[in-house]
């Protein structure tokens, strides 16, 4: 009996740590994602040499736009569970097979879907002016490096501060990481993997539908299952041609800097809650 009871207390440690130890590692993988966004908007600020007025001015509309967003975030989040009830007395009607939903019903569904979609575009136009404002306050040299920008964390050498060190595109690396992980990791991970890579496709292209964004995860999902079912030889001679269908299918990057659309790039890098502590600290310094 002492025995039984000394191994159940032991699995129960064991599990305890585990989850401990899983837990402390997502914690410090979202702070890494999180250092490595500011340190990409930090060499941006730093590369453009934005006057003070400059900063001022982006800073301000940057505040706005976070004003902005955890208000509508508010509405949203008090409207989820009005949603979620429709939902699941929907459900409960389609299991019991009804001849045609209730009229309140579709209507509640159909007032908390437009709400969604009325605070989306609530924030896709303030976005959209802000950016026009901040970049008619922009020169053409600062538009034109924000066009040629890189996302990095180590600046190449030279006069131009802003860019990537040569190395191979974000979407070959990420399939050799894919590659790389254990497959119990792999199958409890993708999902997340997919949510955040979509998510970042979400807030560079704002306009995308929810169908669009929804096709894309399934096409990275499947093309990501099938680049672990590769050989090494295989991977090696197809590994570039399948990031460049990545980023043509589902990040629709198209690689030419006459089609780069200099609008994302100032909503996606100037306009980000990221960029609010990058900008004031510039502001401090003498």
């Amino acid at each position: 009996m002492k025995r039984t009871r000394a191994a159940v207390l032991t699995g129960m440690c064991v599990l305890i740590l585990s989850l401990s130890l899983n837990c402390l590692a997502e914690d410090l993988e979202k702070k890494q994602r999180e250092l490595r966004t500011q340190i990409t908007l930090y060499n941006l600020v730093n590369g453009l040499y934005l006057t003070n007025d400059q900063m001022e001015f982006i800073l301000s509309r940057a505040k706005d736009l976070d004003s902005l967003r955890e208000r509508l975030k508010e509405r949203k989040k008090s409207n989820a569970s009005t949603l979620t009830q429709a939902l699941l007395d929907l459900k409960e009607e389609v299991k019991q097979e009804v001849p045609q939903v209730s009229e309140n019903l579709a209507k509640r569904i159909h007032q908390g879907n437009n709400l969604l979609l009325r605070l989306r575009k609530e924030y896709i136009d303030a976005l959209g002016e802000a950016t026009e404002q901040v970049k008619s306050a922009l020169s053409d040299n600062q538009i034109y490096l924000i066009k040629s920008f890189k996302p990095c964390l180590i600046p190449p050498k030279g006069p131009a501060r802003i860019g990537q060190l040569s190395s191979q595109g974000g979407p070959t690396r990420l399939l050799e990481r894919i590659r790389d992980m254990p497959a119990r990791r792999y199958e409890t991970k993708k999902y997340e993997i997919a949510d955040r890579i979509i998510e970042k496709l979400s807030v560079r292209s704002p306009r995308l539908s929810a169908e669009q964004l929804g096709e894309a995860k399934i096409i990275l999902l499947q093309t990501m299952d099938d680049v672990r079912e590769l050989s090494d030889v295989e991977f090696a001679l197809q590994k570039e041609d399948i990031a460049h269908e990545i980023k043509n299918t589902v990040l629709r990057d198209k690689h030419k800097e006459s089609e780069i659309d200099v609008d994302k790039r100032i909503a996606r890098f100037l306009l980000s809650p990221q960029i609010i502590p990058a900008l004031e600290e510039g502001l401090s310094e003498p």
